[in-house]
């Protein structure tokens, strides 16, 4: 049985970024996505200042930054109330607003995480306690077993 100390389940951003910041600090940890690549679905999304300053400290925003859009302009629409208003946005006004393709950002982090980290094809078939640890055993449907001091679940399927 591998021992960890920590489990991560879900290789999308939240999984991924998470894991990516763990181990700048200097803290192992793996995730475990069922899938058999790096999801693709959905397009794309706008990140402001703080967001940016986020994946600074991740080491992916000068990645990113090479494929994104700078947004000047933003629009609300509030249907129920009938209000339609423009905004200026942009490093005058809000700092540094762009749109990324999701692509792009979950092909950033785990390409900036240690090789091993992300482990694809990895299906959890069950989440047991150690009876003398009270650690959570994540049992894989390929018949591995992976104890861990921390299992934090990021999927949301």
């Amino acid at each position: 049985m591998e021992e960890l100390d920590i489990v991560i389940v879900g290789g999308g951003i939240a999984g991924l970024a998470t894991s990516l910041a763990l181990h700048r600090k200097g803290i192992k940890s793996i995730v475990l996505e069922k899938s058999e690549s790096v999801r693709s679905e959905g397009a794309a999304f706008g990140i402001q200042t703080n967001g940016w300053l986020a994946l600074q400290q991740l080491g992916v925003a000068d990645k990113l930054r090479l494929n994104s859009l700078p947004i000047h302009q933003i629009r609300d629409v509030m249907i129920e109330k009938k209000i339609k208003q423009r905004e200026s946005v942009g490093p005058a006004s809000h700092g540094e607003v762009r749109g990324v393709i999701r692509n792009d950002m979950v092909r950033a982090l785990a390409h900036a995480l240690p090789v091993g980290t992300l482990r694809l094809g990895s299906q959890i078939v069950s989440v047991k306690l150690d009876e003398a640890t009270s650690f959570p055993i994540v049992h894989l449907r390929n018949g591995q077993d992976i104890k861990a001091k921390v299992r934090l679940s990021t999927a949301f399927r």
